[in-house]
């Protein structure tokens, strides 16, 4: 007695070992292009963050309610990379920028 998956031969076997490749392969690609995305943002992420700290640099005197902006921003950009380099900058940019600002409780807090 034979089951009827043995009986499709080789052109059956083939067409199920398709078939499963088939339904496998979108999830494969999807998970390795995420990962991929993750591990792209992280650079990306901290060349925006000292894009941020620049803007603050700069407009820290003429603008520091912008100047606190860009520091807050490149503050998350931080954290979200997880990066102990530049996240002191930021807190300290955005510690200066306070005190600019006049709020003098948000700069000792930073």
């Amino acid at each position: 007695m034979e089951s009827k998956f043995l009986r499709l031969g080789h052109a059956g076997h083939l067409g199920v070992i398709v078939l499963l490749a088939l339904m496998l392969s979108p999830w494969t690609v999807q998970g390795e292009d995420q990962l991929d995305g993750r591990k792209a943002s992280r650079p990306d992420a901290l060349g925006e963050a000292q894009l941020f700290l620049e803007a603050a640099d700069s407009s820290m005197q003429s603008s520091p309610m912008l100047a606190l902006e860009y520091a807050v921003k490149a503050e998350v950009l931080a954290r979200r990379a997880n990066d102990n380099l530049l996240l002191p900058l930021a807190l300290m940019k955005k510690g200066m920028a306070s005190y600019y600002v006049g709020d003098l409780g948000s700069a000792a807090e930073a």
